[in-house]
Parts: structure tokens; sequence; C-alpha cells
């Protein structure tokens, strides 16, 4: 009988021991399951965090190219427009400045192209290269020299070179190179030189010429032209066409 009660004790002791370790298990693992829930709920609170911060943070940078974007298109056409207005503004100054200079050419070729002679002669004619541009401006103070710068221009126009006129009783002598007009005195058999007229530098060629010494016939060299005064001279109105 005690046997069987001594038995019952052990029976009962390891029973209630093994109820003890059942417990204390259940514990321990209630405890260690409750860390690794708070690192799990931790970790996934710092997952959800950081998607949040992500999402946040591709938000702004959507935010902020979308306003780069609007500010590109609201500067780029003002850009446009300036460079558009810059453009258009130099063009209309260059157009004006082109219309004015055609107007003032225009204007300055009516001028020339009016001018008449004082008397009564009509229209300038267009000076030859070379002349000076206030020619007429020197030669209109006086109706000879008029005459005579109109009967150079026309004989340049038909291809003479002439370097200047100078007129005697009325008619036009032009002094063209290599020609000179002379007025003959004779002494007997011998002719001398009166006067002399034509281009200087021919004259002064003459070997032994000066003004006052008289010179014979045979003084000239044969290759200068000899025109015998007063021929050879141009009647300018009968030239020109005009009327006296």
């Amino acid at each position: 009988m005690y046997r069987h009660i001594f038995m019952n004790k052990w029976v009962l002791g390891g029973i209630g021991f093994l109820i003890l370790l059942s417990i204390a298990c259940v514990v321990w693992y209630q405890h260690d399951i409750a860390d690794e829930k708070k690192a799990a709920a931790e970790a996934e609170e710092l997952l959800r965090q950081s998607e949040i911060a992500k999402k946040v943070s591709n938000a702004d940078s959507r935010a902020e190219q979308a306003a780069d974007e609007t500010t590109a298109e609201s500067t780029t056409p003002t850009a446009e427009k300036q460079k558009f207005d810059t453009t258009a503004e130099v063009e209309k100054d260059g157009i004006l400045n082109e219309t004015d200079a055609i107007l003032t050419q225009q204007t300055q070729e009516a001028d020339k192209e009016v001018r008449v002679s004082p008397y009564g002669f009509g229209p300038y004619p267009k000076l030859p290269p070379g002349f000076p541009e206030n020619y007429w401006d020197t030669r209109s103070k006086n109706k000879e020299a008029e005459l005579l710068g109109r009967v150079q221009i026309k004989l340049i126009e038909q291809g003479k070179n002439v370097l200047g006129a100078s007129m005697q009783n009325g008619l036009v002598y032009p002094s063209i190179p290599g020609t000179i007009y002379v007025e003959w005195d004779g002494v007997g058999t011998e002719r001398y030189v009166a006067g002399i007229l034509g281009d200087p530098f021919t004259i002064y060629s003459i070997p032994g010429y000066s003004p006052g010494l008289k010179l014979t016939e045979k003084d000239i060299p044969a290759g200068i032209e000899v025109i015998n005064y007063p021929n050879g001279g141009i009647d300018p109105y009968q030239f020109l066409g005009l009327k006296e």
C-alpha cells in the first residue's frame, strides 16, 4: 500500500514537473515570440516610412520638373518674342535707312538732272570721268566759260583728247596734245611766229621757245601739227546747236 502511495508521489511529482516545464516553455516561447514580433513590427514600420519618404521624394521631383517645364514654356515664348521684336526692329531700321538713302540719291540725281544753264543753254551735260563734281558751279558764273566747258565735253564724247580750251574772237580753240595754232608774220621769204595757241606742254616743248622770242617756221619740230590761225576755231553755238 505504501509502495503504491510512494509510487504515486513520484508519478505526481513527475507530472507536476512536466506541467511546470510546459508552463515555463510556454512563457519563454511567448516572451521570445513577442520580441520577434516587436522587431518585425519595427522593421515593417521602417520599411513603410521608407516607402512613404520615397513616394514623397518622387512627388517632389515630378512637381519640380513640372515647374521647370512650366517656367521654360513661359520663358521661351517671351525670349522668342523679344528676339522677333528686336529682329523686326532692326529690319525696319534697315529698310528705313535704305529707303532714305535711295530717296536721297534720287533727290541728288534729280537735282543734277534739273540743273540748267542760267544763260538759256538748257540742262548741263553729264560730266566725263575725272571732272570735279562742282565743275558747273565754277563755269556757270561766266557765259564764255560755260560755252568752253560744253565744247570741251562734247569733243571728249567724240573721242578727242582735249585738255582744255580757249576762246578768241568768239571761236573756241581746244587744247590738244601735239597741236598748236600759229599766227604767222612774214619778213621777206621767212615766216615768223606772231601768235601761238594750244596745249602749253606742246608749245614749251619747242626747242628755244620763250614768250617774246621770235620763232621761225623751221624752229617747230616736224612732230607737232601746226594749224594756221584763225583756222581751226570752233563756233560754239553752231557746234552745240544753241541759239545765241
